[in-house]
């Protein structure tokens, strides 16, 4: 499953925006000439705060899509999933973001700070395409849940070692300098944070010629709901 060059996550708490949030996305297609694939995500966390289970999220999406007659490509985000809560997820998600923060060390090599996580999100994929299918799902990677951003180096090794995994990732979270929040204005310096995106963005053009990851790898850009000004 290849997703489309431009996505947008859509973050609906409680289910009952699907619609108005597509029309938006069509809305953007008729200003800017450009199809915006809506990625509906719910985290695992945010089901129990609010006491939902994630097929109300696959049910959301489909009602969405046939009330506006959409007729694109659209996906479900089981979002920021591990190994001890992806079953509740199996049969209504065809987007996995695989968080492996937790397993990030604070000290150390490169290689001994990242390269647990990244066995681990080989684990977690395996088992995903071994219960769906390799080819029912898009990979999606998280690392941003840290205290420290990952340089660029750091994300060279990292999709490296992730294409070393066998994982056919199309999208990378990693952590970048300062703090984003929703609804409100970025934290930090605007100048070095835009550098080191133009080098992320870089580090990825490298790396899907080098370690023959999917030419349609993204770099997933920082909160949405965040302002930078």
């Amino acid at each position: 499953m290849k997703i489309q060059k431009y996505s947008f996550g859509v973050g609906d708490r409680f289910c009952h925006e699907g619609a108005a949030q597509l029309r938006a996305l069509l809305k953007a297609r008729e200003k800017f000439g450009v199809d915006f694939v809506p990625v509906w995500n719910k985290s695992n966390r945010e089901h129990q705060i609010v006491g939902t289970e994630p097929q109300g999220t696959r049910d959301e999406a489909d009602a969405a899509v046939r009330a506006l007659g959409y007729k694109g490509q659209y996906f479900v985000d089981a979002d920021h999933i591990n190994l001890g809560n992806v079953d509740r997820f199996l049969d209504c998600s065809d987007f996995f973001t695989i968080d492996v923060a937790d397993y990030i060390g604070k000290s150390g090599s490169v290689e001994e700070r990242f390269l647990p996580a990244i066995k681990e999100a080989g684990k977690i994929y395996r088992y995903i395409a071994e219960k769906k299918g390799p080819d029912n799902f898009v990979t999606e990677v998280s690392m941003d849940e840290v205290d420290n951003a990952q340089t660029p180096g750091e994300l060279r090794y990292i999709l490296r070692e992730l294409a070393k995994e066998g994982i056919p990732l199309q999208t990378i979270a990693p952590k970048f300098t300062g703090r984003f929040n929703k609804g409100v204005d970025y934290r930090g310096d605007i100048a070095g944070f835009e550098k080191e995106f133009e080098e992320d963005l870089l580090v990825i053009d490298e790396a899907v010629k080098e370690y023959g990851l999917p030419a349609n790898l993204k770099l997933r850009s920082p909160n949405a709901c965040a302002r930078i000004l």
